[in-house]
């Protein structure tokens, strides 16, 4: 019987590798005693020393009772770079900062006049993080959104990300990523808008957050305390708004209805809700018309007229669906429901309201000098030569936007 055990070579061989290795396997610590994983990343200026910054993570603390569950904190550590910060609090906790499953990364308005590009550099470049990281920018601090967030994801299983991907079918703040806004800055033509969220205190605005949420912890160097300067209760708010950053700087903030103008343009978002006032034709009378768009086919005419100038068309053709009617002339055909009550009027309704949007979209891009369009990438790979010897032209190459002609041409087809 044991010259029929020693025969069989494979049952042989994998013996003799789980007798080497099963007392260093045993020995082994647990991942979590050695390793902390952090689900997002804040970058603050440092309370303490302008020169420093405060780099705040949300990491998972796993709890062994008679289950097992998790729990979440935010650690903060201070330093005169991003590196050094991480490092810092690596060591203070004594653990290594695992940012396998960091989704997403968030700039307090206190490093609006900075570089951020640089900081972004260091997640790709360490390869520490997956590249698809969402990039946030906040009005305030970082750490304390995440310290909010962090409440709201304990409650109600909702993440700064999540928000971010809901926004990207519709017209609202698009989500950007952390290669996509490396990109941009690279190719030093271009500018990119990011996501902005808020911490506000009025709760009809934002998200409710219940105070059972679990508490902060701050550790590292220079850590400050991880409970609110102001003791009211905050709510997170996500009104849809952007900042635009150029060369890896703060630009300026604009409107959701200007993100409306911008995704039109790009074609970005084919879902979204406008809204018609005072229509009037055969069936509607002083009515608002709510319509929501259900589906977006764009198409882009480039062209230079005889002296050379630039010009680019864009053609929207929007499908879309009467949601809602609102007027005060009561009239049962509204119940009709072979109708889809999409007119003439409502169309040229429709067409203003988009053509408003991207006119003030376009009117942003020339006033702060910001190619969010994509404008310098589009002409130049439609013909690089006249697009240079337009560049050529000008006194000052980077403000080519300024002499571009855009043109917009809207239309709209009825949903049954």
């Amino acid at each position: 019987m044991l010259n029929n055990f020693f025969k069989n070579r494979i049952f042989v061989v994998l013996l003799l590798i789980t007798i080497c290795f099963l007392p260093f396997s045993i020995s082994t610590p647990a991942q979590t005693a050695v390793r902390s994983v952090v689900i997002g990343v804040g970058v603050d200026k440092s309370p303490e020393d302008e020169n420093k910054v405060e780099l705040s993570a949300q990491i998972i603390v796993p709890h062994y009772d008679v289950g097992f569950n998790e729990n979440a904190q935010v650690l903060s550590a201070d330093g005169p770079n991003v590196t050094e910060a991480f490092e810092n609090m690596s060591v203070h906790i004594g653990k290594i900062m695992g940012l396998g499953h960091c989704s997403v990364i968030v700039f307090g308005e206190s490093m609006k006049n900075e570089n951020i590009a640089k900081t972004l550099d260091w997640f790709y470049r360490s390869k520490r993080l997956d590249s698809n990281a969402t990039v946030i920018f906040t009005e305030g601090s970082a750490k304390e959104l995440l310290q909010t967030s962090l409440q709201v994801d304990n409650n109600l299983s909702l993440t700064l990300n999540s928000i971010m991907q809901f926004n990207e079918p519709l017209s609202f703040a698009k989500k950007t990523e952390l290669i996509p806004f490396l990109k941009t800055y690279y190719n030093n033509k271009e500018s990119i808008l990011v996501p902005i969220i808020n911490l506000i205190t009025q709760d009809y605005q934002g998200l409710s957050v219940k105070e059972n949420g679990t508490p902060s912890s701050g550790s590292g160097e220079g850590s400050s305390s991880q409970s609110s300067s102001d003791n009211a209760q905050k709510f997170i708010s996500n009104e849809g708004e952007c900042a635009i950053f150029k060369n890896g700087k703060f630009v300026t903030k604009i409107s959701k209805d200007d993100v409306r103008g911008f995704n039109d343009l790009t074609g970005r978002t084919q879902k979204g809700i406008a809204v018609l006032e005072n229509v009037n034709d055969e069936n509607l009378t002083n009515a608002q018309v709510s319509i929501t768009k259900r589906a977006l086919w764009k198409t882009n005419k480039i062209s230079f007229n005889d002296e050379g100038k630039p010009k680019i068309e864009y053609n929207l053709i929007y499908t879309g669906r009467v949601e809602q009617i609102i007027q005060d002339k009561i009239d049962l055909t509204l119940l009709d429901g072979y109708k889809d009550y999409v007119s003439q009027e409502v169309k040229n309704k429709f067409a203003n309201f988009i053509k408003n949007n991207c006119s003030s979209a376009v009117n942003i891009c020339k006033e702060y000098n910001v190619d969010c369009l994509n404008i310098y990438q589009t002409f130049n790979a439609y013909n690089k030569d006249k697009w240079q010897k337009y560049i050529s032209s000008l006194e000052n190459p980077e403000d080519y936007m300024q002499n571009v002609d855009i043109y917009v041409n809207v239309k709209l087809r009825g949903l049954d």
